[in-house]
Order: C-alpha cells, then sequence, then structure tokens
C-alpha cells in the first residue's frame, strides 16, 4: 500500500512537522477511513470508562479486546488496527493520538460536513428539496 506523508512548515523557522498519512486508493475500514477513526474513538472511549489498570499491560489488552473484536468482524484492516495499537502500546495518552482517519460527520452540529447534503440532513444543509 502507497501512502504519501504530507509535510507542513510551521512559522518562519522552517520547521517540518509530519502529519498523519494520508492513504490513496484506501479500502473501507483501513487507516485513513472514518470507519478506522470510529473505532478508535470506542477504543479510547472503553479504555476511558474502564480501568483503573494495574500496568501497561492490562490498558493494551484492553484496547486489544475492542480492535480484535472489529478486526474479526471486518470493519476495520490489519493496518487500522496497528494504527490504533501502536499508539496505545507506546503510552500515548489518549488526547495526544493521531488520528486513524476523519472524524465521522455528525447530523445536527450546524455544519453541512462530508456525506451530508440537504436531503440527508437538512439541520446542517439547508431546507430538504421535495425531490429527496
Amino acid at each position: 500500500m502507497k501512502t504519501l506523508v504530507i509535510l507542513a512548515c510551521i512559522g518562519v523557522s522552517g520547521m517540518f512537522v509530519a502529519l498523519a498519512p494520508r492513504v490513496w486508493g484506501q479500502a473501507a475500514g483501513d487507516v485513513g477511513s472514518v470507519e478506522c477513526r470510529v473505532v478508535q474513538l470506542d477504543v479510547q472511549g472503553a479504555i476511558t470508562s474502564g480501568g483503573p489498570y494495574k500496568n501497561l499491560g492490562q490498558l493494551v489488552s484492553a484496547a486489544a479486546n475492542v480492535v480484535s473484536a472489529a478486526e474479526e468482524a471486518g470493519e476495520i484492516t490489519e493496518e487500522c488496527s496497528s494504527c490504533i495499537m501502536n499508539q496505545f502500546a507506546r503510552r500515548v495518552p489518549i488526547g495526544d493520538q493521531i488520528a486513524c482517519g476523519p472524524n465521522p460527520s455528525v447530523c445536527g452540529n450546524g455544519i453541512c460536513e462530508p456525506g451530508e447534503d440537504k436531503c440527508n440532513c437538512s439541520m446542517d444543509c439547508g431546507p430538504s428539496p421535495s425531490a429527496c
């Protein structure tokens, strides 16, 4: 799978920061997909509401239970699993974890987001035309 890492220049200092990789030709549930992000959010929620964990092994095991179930159900790919699990294994705090995909659209938040239109989310995108 080919990935493109996007680099951004910050300020005048010339410092470069690597952003999350963008995957071209990605499959549903792969890194960079909404499905991957939804599972990541589910795992983060499970970890936050679980615990306290006696050690890193317990925390990683709890995360793996959610990720494994999603992978076995075909919701996410092995690469997505790795994106999520590697961050927990490396002790990256949930607030500092890199998103493994874009946040899902939320109808009713006042923003007409990708995947929403006047027919499926008139609250955010304006009144529904009669053709819906």
